[in-house]
């Protein structure tokens, strides 16, 4: 790969184009550069011999990790040029767009570090599981029903447990963490931060199968002609047969979204109802209208993967995100400003390092105080 190759690709990273591939290449090298070493990248240039050999050390440890069967001299050709491609890339990225900006300093007041605990499950007689006290494959069983915490660290319950179980159950992910859930009949669900998801601990053959969703949530939801997977939230109901999906409905957002990636579902609100096709992403507002645009489904999903990105957002909307995200709170000091941003995080980013991201806009100034972040318009 070229210089300008990757810089094609670095411009694709920061607008929010690029696929999920070329995002973890790039990320793969950039995240070597800017974990090591704390300073501005262009200070590197004068060291350049020396970051290019760390550099590659780092890669091959990871490509070997990966793929050990592949031979050395084509791994050396790989990450040598990789490490050149790298310095002149992120020196580009880091002039041209400064929300990629790894920053030498955190402020004094800083937010403190989420708890990795937290994610709850509660059972139709009201107990309560917090589910990082269970052991990687332990078996339990939740209200009659058979589950399973697999080695990644998610839910899987056992198909067939307890057919007569009619007992719901609830999973509610706090603020600052995610969770992925394996429903009884194969659907699988990723919760984002701050989310909750009701539904039946069995599925009963015959019946439609629904859940209660209150947040954000991705679903891959296993096909089945003769029972429908329906989504409820406070203003809408989706209705698919098997697909692949993701609805925004925190009750805290002026809108509903719902995304569709694969297959087909009709969404339904008070006043209208919508029949969606990949691609395709209805937007249900207070007023009960709902609109229908096409998109690039990636955005919509990519905290799926750890990663928040938005186009030309609102500040409010992207501090929203960061509330969740950081489990903290924002105060607006003064007027708020209209201005719109284009960017994006990674959910392993420090707070310090976003905001300094949105201050290099000159749009708008923070401040931390504790789990507070005051915002306001630059002096």
């Amino acid at each position: 790969m070229t210089n300008e190759k990757f810089k094609k690709l670095a411009q694709k990273y920061q607008e929010g184009t690029a696929t999920d591939i070329e995002k973890k290449e790039f990320e793969l090298v950039y995240n070597i550069l800017s974990h090591k070493y704390k300073v501005w990248v262009p200070e590197l240039m004068n060291k350049e011999d020396d970051v290019k050999t760390e550099i590659f050390n780092a890669l091959s440890d990871q490509i070997e990790q990966h793929n050990k069967r592949r031979k050395l001299h084509k791994l050396h050709r790989y990450v040598s040029a990789a490490a050149v491609i790298l310095i002149t890339a992120v020196c580009f990225i880091i002039y041209n767009n400064s929300y990629l900006q790894d920053l030498s300093t955190t402020p004094k007041n800083s937010v403190a570090e989420i708890s990795e605990e937290g994610v709850t499950l509660t059972l139709g007689n009201g107990d309560h599981i917090v589910l990082s006290t269970l052991a990687i494959g332990q078996r339990v069983t939740l209200g009659g029903a058979e589950a399973i915490k697999t080695a990644d660290d998610k839910l899987v319950y056992q198909s067939g447990s307890n057919s007569s179980l009619e007992g719901n159950h609830s999973l509610t992910v706090p603020k600052g963490l995610q969770y992925q859930v394996t429903l009884p009949d194969g659907t699988s669900v990723w919760l984002n931060s701050a989310s909750t998801l009701k539904y039946l601990a069995n599925f009963k053959e015959g019946r439609e199968r629904k859940v209660l969703l209150d947040g954000e949530a991705y679903f891959e939801v296993a096909k089945d002609k003769n029972r429908p997977f329906i989504v409820t939230t406070n203003t809408q109901k989706v209705t698919v047969l098997g697909t692949h999906f993701n609805i925004n409905a925190y009750s805290d957002e002026p809108v509903v979204k719902t995304t569709l990636l694969e297959g087909r579902v009709e969404v339904k609100g008070m006043n209208s109802s919508k029949i969606l096709s990949p691609h395709d992403q209805s937007t249900l507002y207070t007023s009960g209208k709902m609109e229908v645009s096409t998109v690039d489904t990636e955005l919509a999903v990519a905290w799926k993967n750890k990663e928040f990105i938005f186009e030309s957002e609102k500040l409010e909307t992207i501090m929203r995100m960061i509330e969740r995200r950081y489990n903290v709170e924002v105060i607006y000091r003064g007027e708020k400003t209209e201005e719109t941003f284009g960017g994006g995080f990674s959910k392993f980013d420090q707070v310090s390092k976003v905001l300094k991201s949105l201050e290099s806009t000159r749009k708008v100034h923070f401040e931390i105080e504790g789990q507070k972040i005051y915002v306001s318009k630059p002096k």
